[in-house]
C-alpha cells in the first residue's frame, strides 16, 4: 500500500521490490535488500521526533500519487477506446 500511506503522509519503509525504483530519490521511502532490513529499522528508529515530521509532510506535500499527475494519460487511454469523456 505505498501510494495510500504515502498521500496520508506516512513515511515508508520496503523491501527491495519491482517497481519501487521511480520512487527510490524521495527521502520518506527507506527501501531494504534481503539481509539489511535490521540496519535499516535502526536507522529509522533514529530518527528524531523533528525529522520523522519533516519527512512525513514531504511525503504528504509530494503528491507523487495524486491522480492529477495522471489525468491526462488515463484521458488519452480512454479515448484510445472510442468512449466519451
Amino acid at each position: 500500500k505505498l501510494s495510500e500511506s504515502i498521500s496520508a503522509g506516512a513515511l515508508v519503509i520496503t523491501s527491495d521490490m519491482d517497481g519501487i525504483d521511480p520512487y527510490r530519490n524521495h527521502k520518506f521511502i527507506f527501501t531494504s535488500k534481503v539481509g539489511d532490513e535490521t540496519e535499516l529499522l535502526e536507522k529509522c528508529l533514529k530518527l528524531s521526533r523533528k525529522e520523522i515530521n519533516i519527512l512525513k509532510n514531504e511525503a504528504h506535500q509530494s503528491k507523487i500519487f495524486d491522480y492529477s499527475n495522471f489525468e491526462k494519460k488515463a484521458k488519452k487511454f480512454i479515448k484510445s477506446f472510442s468512449w466519451d469523456i
